[in-house]
């Protein structure tokens, strides 16, 4: 079982801030996940009353999937499971087929995907209401090897095989608005994701409920393979001989080997000899492996990146080529170039979309154009995320210039910016007398008809100021 002591150290170690918010929620399905940490974090909060720094109370919330028979009586337990440990708890149905939600995924269909991001936006919804700024997950070891499988699977690169993180922010969701399902928005980004369990394996979470009496409900889908992915990598784990298995396993012996260079311990002396037999041990290992390699590796971007950019407009990096030339480190490199899409990106801050995809391919050739070899002509990128790369140069009194060759002078690099909207070809149409339908049905992003404002504010004889909020950062 999972000691009090270690609790309060895994907890701590996931802080967001300096200090904890006063109201802390636990997304709490009712299963042995979730049920100990609800019963950690409670016994944790009841009997510590010197560290100020600690949330004051709990908050459960219990998401009514509708998607199962069973769900019902699933939501009755967690009722139960909650007013026995005293805790506040909250239950959200989800209202298939009302805007934004779609209709209701039929039985036997691979669901998973809709019904987490149906699940996120209303854990969102209720921290909202409750004014609660960060929540707790109780996400382990195992789901840690489950999600790097699954990224593995989708060409993920180290970055992904990293799994999840301990605490991260929400970010802005899915969609590029209200009317998508999981969108978050600005409130995202000031709420905060921790997962204290992660480190440990499942049978240590499940040991704990058994010593401490916890009932827990069994979600029934964990076992049907054919319902979602993730469960039919659930169902695999016990095989190293799966290629996604062999690639995750040499990923982190590699990451180890360049981290030992550094003084680091090897990957290979994290496991005993009793462990190499056990597959899901040498999986839970390579995962924390890589894990810890990203979290060095993300310290190493931000250094490199304080050392290169250079003041630039707002929504832009500029990067200085003669220090980005002592950047000789491709992994480095791939996590700049991530972390200025990200910055720069018009798509919500933490999507896929706003990273190119994640993908690595687009990530390497962004890289190989701005680290080109010496002699190659400079030109514009756009490989992704919306973000436009151009060559630059910076003259002395802080004019901005398009550079045009090597004689440019001042210090050359390049500049990160929003991709401009492209240029509807059906309007150069239009004194021809004919507009192509499908180019003509989006007005142009860059023109903005202020008229209908400013009329409004006259008719009604209005003395405010009329704002307008016109995004041009391109």
């Amino acid at each position: 079982p999972i000691t009090a002591d270690e609790f309060r150290e895994y907890f701590q170690a996931c802080k967001p801030t300096k200090s904890w918010p006063e109201k802390l929620a636990v997304a709490f399905s009712g299963g042995p996940d979730s049920t100990c940490l609800l019963y950690l974090l409670n016994k944790l909060l009841s009997t510590d009353t010197i560290d100020y720094s600690l949330p004051k109370t709990l908050v459960a919330i219990t998401i009514d999937h509708s998607l199962q028979t069973a769900s019902s009586q699933m939501t009755k337990r967690c009722i139960a499971l909650a007013n026995s440990l005293q805790v506040e708890h909250l239950v959200l149905k989800i209202p298939w087929s009302t805007p934004p939600f779609s209709a209701l995924p039929p039985d036997g269909s691979s669901f998973e995907n809709v019904a987490r991001e149906a699940r996120y936006h209303l854990l969102l919804t209720a921290m909202r209401r409750e004014g609660v700024a960060a929540i707790a997950f109780g996400h382990h070891a195992d789901d840690q090897v489950e999600t790097a499988l699954l990224r593995v699977a989708r060409g993920s690169a180290e970055v992904g095989a990293a799994g999840m993180r301990a605490c991260r922010r929400w970010g802005m969701g899915f969609g590029s608005g209200p009317q998508n399902v999981g969108w978050a928005g600005q409130h995202g980004m000031n709420r905060w994701v921790v997962r204290p369990l992660l480190i440990l394996p499942k049978e240590r979470l499940v040991a704990t409920c058994r010593e401490n009496g916890l009932e827990y409900i069994e979600d029934p889908t964990n076992f049907q393979p054919d319902v979602a992915i993730r469960n039919r990598i659930r169902h695999s784990l016990e095989s190293l001989d799966s290629l996604k298995s062999r690639i995750l396993l040499d990923m982190a012996s590699r990451v180890s080997s360049s981290a030992n260079e550094h003084g680091h311990q090897q990957y290979k002396s994290m496991i005993t000899k009793e462990e190499e037999e056990l597959s899901i041990v040498r999986l839970r290992s390579a995962v924390r492996a890589i894990s810890e390699f990203v979290l060095s590796l993300e310290d190493k971007v931000t250094i490199e990146l304080a050392n290169c950019t250079r003041p630039s407009p707002v929504s832009t990096i500029f990067l200085s080529e003669d220090a980005l030339a002592r950047v000789t480190d491709n992994t480095v490199r791939l996590g700049m170039v991530r972390r200025i899409l990200r910055y720069v990106s018009p798509f919500p801050w933490g999507s896929p979309r706003g990273e190119a995809g994640r993908r690595t391919s687009s990530l390497q050739r962004i890289s190989d154009h701005i680290w080109q070899a010496a002699g190659r002509p400079r030109t514009k990128l756009v490989a992704g995320g919306g973000v436009l790369w151009t060559p630059m140069s910076i003259t002395r009194d802080g004019t901005m210039k398009l550079r045009s060759g090597a004689g440019s002078s001042g210090e050359v690099g390049w500049l990160a910016a929003r991709q401009p909207p492209m240029r509807r070809s059906g309007a150069r149409d239009a004194d021809a007398g004919f507009v192509a339908p499908e180019l003509d049905m989006k007005p142009n992003p860059l023109e903005l008809d202020i008229t209908p404002v400013i009329l409004s504010a006259v008719e009604q004889n209005s003395e405010d100021a009329v704002e307008i909020l016109y995004d041009c950062r391109f």
